[in-house]
């Protein structure tokens, strides 16, 4: 038997000291123990506090010592034998526990037999006493359902439920009903456990993975969700084994390879998408461990512009499960689903009159983590011969790969350490207002002024000019805060481990100060005022105490002299929060709604859909006042009721989805696309730019091609937004020895290649005896092919194989958590 990783003694007496063989004392314990009555054993799922199994061992711990009880119980079969064992987690109720096991703690157990009983061990003076309780087990097949698990994959939180239709297995837990893990009939929430000990759940999990053990390289162990964000925390952000966050960026480029490394020391190298997988068959066990079935059926919501990438992608790394393709929904109609639902009901209220037909078009706009997007979804309802008919189009308008929630965290954070380095810079001032400094010293424009002189701006080129022109002196006096304060760990690497972990801690100790800021301030408009404290009992009526264990950041006093500093003196008050955030909020909501504004097409859409926690705060709300009635927008519903309603509405509109696919009075017809480029693939020739691909011209333009020679090592694509601003690193195609790659073909070998996108048309155009290097759009893919066409002296067309290029596979990997913020 294996307990945490080792070999355990042949009997629990022996860890006790026991002599070799020693039983110890057995007594019946009825009246000293409450155990359940029975408990519900399932083949392959764990059992944990979220099932509830309590034992009250109140009178036991009244009469023994509460640290003489062993945390694990064995149990013992009809003929006395041990097989398997649970594990005690103490309750939030004092005395009580819940009865825990892995699979393989309770593998032995038998489906012929529910007859046992669970014997505790005490250790009593120099004996042992054997607690003894009878206790039925029944022993369950795991059924598989037919109910369609659906998962919101994000890249901060992930969620996940399932629809439980009362006959969604045959064999329903009467345990799950009772303790409320699953409600028949309804849409069913999968909940985490925060903190490990089933005192506090959440319906959102942090999309994080970590490196728990890599000794045996074909079977790594991983920790998961708040699992590794507590593994993280608890060894102040600097834990020896190797932690991922924001994975999802990974599913443009998810061949990759990364290097782990666990406590231990021990290495590995796993692509990506092994990665990916895990985490995903971890949320999916936790489905199938609260419900009590295996799932076949998954649905993955994904982003409208790389829905056919994310899917495929999906489906390889989960080749057990039946990954839906052909009928899944983007993030933006899951989004928007709950409203289409409302109006199918009124569909079929005014199903006998002539009213029976509904068409709306809406926008959708979803600020999630750490991307943003723009989406259009248009619907139409129909009732006809007793079926409805939904037909749904989406397509995605704009975006931005590298903008979410989390910048804004980052603003915070900027803030908070311009303040705190400015604090402890002055701590000698005698009057305590010459330490503070404030925001209108590093935000000159008030916010109205903020909002006129990016509305002002003529084009997107301009308006980015101004967003930085706002932030510049914000930036400045965060690069001099370094100085005092480091938080760029990367730099650290070569120092003393010491001093590196605590410039790491630096940066993780102000993002999450920042971050719970951030969710206080969308969470309650009633806060003014918001301040640091390590207790609690300080809050008032007006004012926020962020309580923390202890202070712990380390500030340089000079060259080689750092040490710790102690707690701050420091108010933040709410209209800081918002003057910090409006540039960055309007500036985005600018860049998504001026041009469909200044077209006039913007009132064509009878309404917008807000989603993202970052999109239910005032400032964003009365950005888009700036362009619509504030009746159009959608507001989503009071996060004070549930903080994790605001990520949950893409994952309940694709549940709302999943059931309406099912019924059979519904017909739903699918289809999305994307209406425009993300931005410009510029090249150079002979120092001057060459526009390939033309944002302005749509997917419809003509392959873009530029000349090169014999020697070309590579050519480098830039990708420049419509602001002017260069994303991210420029993409280098490889053309060394390209010779030896060029084969012979024909006209409508290079159509079907080129997926008829050069013809003879185009091939007529090129030179003979000249190389060019030709990109053409994918749009089904979401970026282009880059291929190398040379046509000799004869005419003969040679050509290399198509390299695909994704529009998000380098712009979506930018993150705080590289260590250079």
């Amino acid at each position: 038997m294996i307990v945490n990783g080792e070999n355990q003694a042949s009997s629990l007496g022996e860890l006790y000291g026991a002599e070799p063989g020693k039983k110890g004392t057995v007594i019946s314990a009825s009246s000293e123990i409450t155990v359940p009555r029975q408990i519900d054993v399932y083949v392959g799922l764990d059992i944990t506090p979220k099932d509830k199994y309590i034992v009250d061992l109140r009178n036991l711990i009244y009469t023994h010592d509460k640290e003489s009880i062993h945390p694990h119980v064995e149990i013992i079969n009809a003929f006395g034998s041990q097989c398997g064992f649970f594990t005690l987690i103490e309750s939030e109720e004092v005395g009580k526990y819940y009865l825990t096991a892995t699979v393989d703690d309770i593998k032995e157990l038998s489906s012929n037999n529910i007859e046992y009983s669970l014997d505790f061990v005490l250790k009593h003076f120099a004996d042992l006493q054997h607690k003894n309780v009878p206790v039925k087990i029944f022993f369950h097949q795991t059924e598989e359902t037919n109910e369609v698990l659906c998962i919101d994959f994000g890249t901060s939180n992930t969620a996940a439920g399932a629809y439980l239709g009362h006959d969604y297995i045959t064999n329903i837990c009467s345990s799950a009903l009772t303790n409320g893990n699953v409600v028949l009939g309804e849409e069913n929430i999968v909940k985490f456990d925060m903190v490990g000990n089933g005192s506090k759940y959440a319906e959102i999990v942090p999309t994080i993975v970590s490196c728990k053990d890599c000794g045996k390289r074909d079977k790594v162990d991983y920790r998961f969700g708040y699992a590794a964000y507590e593994e993280l925390r608890k060894n102040n952000f600097c834990p020896n084994e190797t932690s991922f966050l924001e994975i999802k960026r990974w599913v443009t480029d998810c061949e990759k390879t990364v290097r782990m490394i666990d406590a231990y020391g021990n290495t590995i190298e796993i692509k990506r998408k092994q990665i990916i997988r895990q985490y995903l068959l971890y949320i999916i066990h936790e489905a199938e461990q609260q419900f009590k079935c295996h799932f076949k059926n998954i649905h993955i919501t994904s982003p409208v512009k790389l829905k056919k990438k994310y899917l495929e992608v999906f489906t390889e790394v989960l080749q057990e499960y039946k990954v839906e393709k052909e009928k899944a929904i983007d993030e933006g109609v899951a989004v928007l689903y709950s409203q289409i639902d409302e109006d199918i009901q009124n569909v079929l209220l005014n199903k006998n009159s002539n009213d029976n037909q509904i068409s709306k078009k809406a926008i959708i706009i979803d600020c999630g983590g750490g991307t943003s997007d723009l989406a259009s979804c248009q619907y139409d309802l129909s009732y006809d011969d007793d079926v409805i008919d939904v037909k749904i189009e989406t397509s995605y308008i704009n975006g931005d790969c590298n903008f979410g929630g989390n910048n804004l965290t980052y603003r915070i954070m900027q803030y908070m350490k311009i303040v705190y380095a400015y604090y402890y810079l002055t701590k000698n001032q005698k009057r305590k207002k010459d330490r503070r400094i404030l925001i209108e010293q590093l935000i000159d424009d008030n916010t109205s002024n903020m909002i006129s002189r990016i509305d002002n701006c003529s084009d997107d080129e301009e308006a980015y000019a101004e967003h930085n022109r706002i932030y510049r002196k914000l930036n400045e006096e965060y690069e001099k805060a370094e100085r005092i304060i480091p938080t760029k760990y990367v730099e650290y690497e070569s120092q003393s481990a010491e001093l590196y972990t605590a410039v790491r801690n630096n940066f993780f100790f102000l993002w999450n100060m920042a971050d719970q800021m951030k969710k206080q301030f969308y969470q309650y408009d009633t806060i003014t005022r918001y301040t640091i404290s390590s207790d609690e009992s300080e809050k008032d009526a007006d004012l926020y105490v962020n309580p923390i264990s202890s202070w712990k950041l380390t500030i340089r006093k000079d060259e080689n002299n750092y040490q710790s500093e102690s707690y701050p003196d420091i108010i933040f008050n709410a209209k800081e929060i918002a003057w910090l955030m409006t540039g960055d909020i309007y500036y985005l909501v600018h860049r998504f709604l001026h041009e469909l504004y200044d077209e006039g097409t913007l009132m064509s859409y009878n309404s917008i859909k807000l989603s993202g926690q970052s999109t239910n705060i005032d400032t964003f709300k009365n950005g888009l006042k700036e362009f619509l009635p504030g009746k159009m927008i959608k507001i989503n519903p009071d996060p004070t009721e549930n903080p994790y309603e605001l990520k949950l509405i893409c994952l309940k509109g694709a549940l709302k989805y999943i059931r309406a696919l099912s019924s059979s009075d519904i017909d739903v017809d699918l289809s999305c696309g994307t209406d425009s480029l993300p931005f410009d693939v510029i090249t150079n020739s002979n120092a001057d730019e060459k526009i390939m691909i033309s944002q302005k011209q749509g997917w419809n333009q003509e392959p873009g091609k530029v000349r090169i020679v014999s020697t070309a090592k590579n050519k480098e694509f830039v990708f420049k937004a419509s602001d002017g601003t260069i994303i991210n690193k420029p993409y280098r195609f490889d053309c060394e020895n390209y010779e030896i790659r060029l084969k012979k073909k024909t006209i409508k070998e290079i159509s079907d290649l080129t997926n008829r996108s050069i013809e003879q048309e185009y091939i007529d155009q090129l030179k003979k005896d000249k190389t060019y290097v030709i990109t053409y759009l994918d749009k089904e893919n979401w970026g282009f092919n880059i291929i190398i066409i040379k046509i000799n002296a004869k005419g003969e067309i040679y050509s290399t194989e198509p390299v695909f290029c994704s529009f998000q596979s380098d712009v979506s990997q930018k993150t705080f958590f590289e260590g250079d913020c």
